[in-house]
């Protein structure tokens, strides 16, 4: 017995927005609870302080993210 489509969209529907809700509230959640600040941005404008930026916080994982004009 296959569920109606009517069913799996509203399934779906669900799914979606307990995503959204845990993807909106974890951060702030875990900051309450577990006492973490949040992550801060770095901006670099040369490429000979990338490396001492990725080694002051070891461990901790980073995204990089390159802006070029062209």
């Amino acid at each position: 017995m296959r569920p109606s489509p009517a069913r799996l969209a509203k399934a779906l529907l669900v799914v979606a927005l307990v995503a959204v809700a845990a993807f909106a509230v974890g951060p702030t959640a875990e900051r309450k609870l577990l006492g973490k600040a949040p992550p801060s941005v770095t901006t670099i404008s040369d490429v000979g302080q990338l490396p001492a930026a990725v080694d002051r916080d070891a461990g901790v994982p980073r995204l990089v993210v390159i802006f070029s004009p062209t």
